[in-house]
């Protein structure tokens, strides 16, 4: 391990429906996409971070990049550069676009800015002195196509087919892939690529545990299975709303714990989903009280924003234990990440 590498770590925040992750290293941060509320800033400044090393956004979708004006606007964050895809999809007219727009040009004006489109050949552009970012999707001929270009298949390309997927590490330490909303043409083409090594410890869920759009549950879970066991983590997080959807879904959970069954692959929700528990509990014992948490005052948070150490050798996730004796103590077997019938039950409905 490098020396002065010790802290390093990176925050999966509590956004609700929706993805935000601030990875710190030192006096500066990587992150990656901005859900809901103004959970990005309050960590940068509970870390005491200003320089924002690169943003990226994964796609335009609101949920991944609602935070982005603020964050480019605030005269205390210094964004040295801005990885955001084109999507013509969004309406350039609409008041979220303008405003977008117009605190792009602030944040270049003020801070001299980069704006770059994200693909796979400038994944060392977006890291820090010793956060290293490979880019696993999109392609650049993907990128140079665009949202709505057409496909061999008689479609049109959706801003999920172009979403960014990101591994991030620590040179002898622990490395992350972030899931984005990658759909499942573009997943199945990831696990597939043999020039592709998709290993890390701690496996970000595409689309918040939702669907990613195979058409079947037994496809879900299928693929579910395929892209962790090609990650082959040691932690699956999902990055949940409580009230938008009942993620993660049931054949996700099935998927994902099947794909290695010895040692267990520990899943984590940022929100107690519905599925799990019909009502919300208002206990914040199993939240890390240093971390912002967009569910914590209304209960709706299951671990909440966790910290994932991507340095030495305590434990990946330093509240884990404690989030896990809040699963087992106050929602019992019900919980889809410890429910014994999902791995035993081999069935599926198609």
């Amino acid at each position: 391990m490098p020396p002065g590498t010790e802290n390093i770590h990176a925050v999966v925040l509590d956004v609700g429906h929706g993805n935000a992750a601030v990875f710190i290293d030192g006096d500066e941060a990587l992150v990656v996409d901005a859900g809901a509320g103004d959970l990005v800033t309050d960590t940068l400044e509970r870390y005491g971070v200003s320089d924002v090393a690169a943003l990226v956004i994964s796609h335009r979708h609101h949920d991944h990049t609602s935070e982005l004006p603020a964050l480019l606007s605030n005269p205390d964050i210094r964004i040295k550069k801005l990885f955001l895809n084109a999507d013509p999809s969004r309406q350039p007219s609409s008041a979220f676009e303008t405003q977008l727009r117009g605190a792009l040009n602030d944040s270049i004006r003020r801070n001299g800015t980069q704006y770059q489109q994200a693909n796979v050949t400038l994944g060392e552009e977006m890291g820090t002195e010793n956060l290293s970012v490979e880019v696993l999707s999109p392609t650049a001929e993907l990128c140079l196509a665009g949202v709505g270009s057409p496909t061999d298949a008689g479609g049109v390309l959706h801003a999920h087919a172009l979403a960014v997927v990101l591994r991030v590490g620590v040179d002898g330490g622990r490395s992350m892939v972030m899931g984005a909303d990658l759909d499942h043409h573009g997943l199945r083409g990831l696990i597939e690529d043999t020039d592709v090594d998709l290993k890390a410890d701690v496996l970000v869920y595409p689309h918040h545990g939702g669907l990613a759009g195979v058409g079947t549950e037994r496809g879900e879970e299928e693929l579910a299975k395929e892209l962790t066991a090609a990650v082959d983590p040691e932690a699956v997080i999902v990055s949940n709303g409580r009230e938008r959807y009942a993620n993660p879904r049931r054949e996700i959970v099935r998927g994902v714990r099947k794909a290695r069954t010895v040692p267990p692959i520990r899943l984590v929700c940022t929100q107690l989903s519905k599925e799990c528990l019909a009502e919300v509990v208002r206990d914040d014992r199993r939240l890390d009280e240093t971390l912002s948490s967009l569910g914590a005052e209304t209960g709706a948070s299951c671990s909440g924003s966790i910290r994932v150490d991507l340095v030495g050798e305590g434990p990946l996730l330093p509240k884990g234990a404690q989030h896990l004796e809040f699963v087992i103590d106050t929602v019992g077997g019900s919980a889809l990440c410890v429910n014994a019938e999902l791995v035993v039950n081999e069935s599926s409905v198609d």
